[in-house]
């Protein structure tokens, strides 16, 4: 069995757009919300920070020096737009 290389993603099953907001949970673009049972990684698009908060956690997570491209994957369940900076926030929902 191959191992899968350190910081990958698996491939999703439907991508959509996640605006950050300080109490809208991440929703598809039918407005499903996305997190309950699934993993969601986020790819922002340009460099920044960004603020999530997980599925299980009730406090949010600061992730800073975020490079463009770069996967936060995870079961996340919000997106803050307080403390986030990264624009072109895509979802990638298994």
């Amino acid at each position: 069995m191959s191992k899968k290389p350190s910081g990958t993603v698996d491939q999703g099953r439907s991508g959509f757009i996640v605006t950050p907001h300080n109490t809208n949970m991440i929703k598809d673009d039918a407005g499903n919300a996305k997190y309950q049972w699934e993993e969601v990684a986020l790819r922002c698009g340009n460099a920044g920070t960004i603020t999530v908060l997980f599925a299980d956690d009730d406090t949010a997570v600061l992730f800073e020096n975020v490079q463009a491209g770069e996967y936060i994957p995870g079961i996340v369940r919000q997106v803050k737009a307080t403390g986030t900076t990264c624009t072109n926030i895509v979802a990638m929902a298994k």
